[in-house]
């Protein structure tokens, strides 16, 4: 789903990007522009890229949180202040697994 002109984005990989489209169009109707990044293998610059948009990022991942591990890693080595509160990790996995 297109990220331009998005409220916000959403980050997943493998299944959970089926998951992040479901997610992209009930807020859709909602009134809420969503993006959708898929994201097999980290890509810091995209990461930074996100970031910089200034707009709301969610990670929803299924696993161990490594895409939001990497997120954070990345804004702390290269930038000097950050604003945590548009940075969101959703853990998709269900309470059964």
């Amino acid at each position: 789903m297109p990220v331009e002109g998005s409220a916000a984005i959403l980050v997943s990989s493998g299944r959970g990007v089926h998951e992040a489209k479901k997610a992209a169009r009930v807020l859709a109707e909602r009134g809420v522009k969503t993006g959708v990044i898929d994201m097999p293998s980290v890509d810091e610059t995209r990461l930074l890229g996100l970031y910089d948009s200034g707009r709301p990022v969610v990670v929803a991942e299924q696993n161990n949180g490594y895409i939001w591990a990497r997120l954070m890693k990345t804004l702390f080595t290269n930038r000097h202040s950050i604003d945590t509160s548009r940075l969101h990790a959703v853990n998709t996995l269900a309470e059964k697994g």
